[in-house]
């Protein structure tokens, strides 16, 4: 039978996807703890990127509603780094014991397995799913470009290769995967520039 500890944490979650677009919450390997106690202390939530970007927003949100079910402080943390990999690892090491929450991403939980080497986490082993939200990409552009739909956009850009550039948050991260993905499938060519998470990005 379910316990009420995991109840609530589920109805948090239910509450904040139905408030909010938000990406894959992970939580650390469960250990021999009694649920029955949990939460007995602040839970925090790993972001792997700045502040301002949808997963840390995303967290933001959950944290609120979470807060208000569990009755616990709960804490967003970021941990920008390597991808996203830094906050992954720390997630990995917490204590198993369902107070530590990580917001896992296209990048952490699966590209950067083929963009690194070695990973100092496993990403099929070393987490516990517990939610899924999506979160949709979206193309925008500056009001200086003349285009208002994604064909006037795509042919403003095939007649310009080069000239044009896209930010995303970071290289290797799925906003940039996209952005690639995008150009070989409609033939065009913009040049790509990382910024440091996605808030920085919107600020171009």
């Amino acid at each position: 039978m379910m316990s009420l500890a995991r109840r609530r944490l589920i109805l948090g979650c239910a509450a904040a996807a139905a408030n909010t677009a938000a990406v894959p919450i992970w939580a650390e390997p469960a250990s021999n703890t009694s649920s029955n106690n949990w939460p007995s202390k602040t839970i925090a939530i790993l972001v792997p990127f700045p502040a301002g970007g949808s997963a840390d927003l995303s967290a933001r949100r959950l944290a609120e509603h979470l807060k208000t079910v569990l009755g616990q402080p709960v804490v967003v943390e970021n941990k920008p780094g390597a991808g996203g990999n830094l906050a992954a690892a720390e997630a990995a090491r917490a204590q198993g014991d369902g107070h530590t929450l990580f917001i896992g991403t296209n990048g952490t939980q699966t590209i950067n397995q083929s963009l690194y080497r070695h990973l100092s986490y496993n990403p099929s082993t070393d987490f516990t799913a517990i939610g899924m939200m999506s979160a949709p990409h979206l193309v925008v552009v500056h009001p200086a470009i003349p285009a208002r739909s994604l064909d006037s956009f795509i042919a403003y850009a095939r007649a310009r290769p080069g000239e044009l550039s896209y930010g995303s948050s970071g290289i290797g991260s799925s906003t940039h995967l996209f952005g690639e993905m995008f150009k070989a499938r409609t033939g065009i060519d913009m040049v790509h520039v990382p910024y440091r998470g996605q808030a920085a990005a919107l600020e171009i």
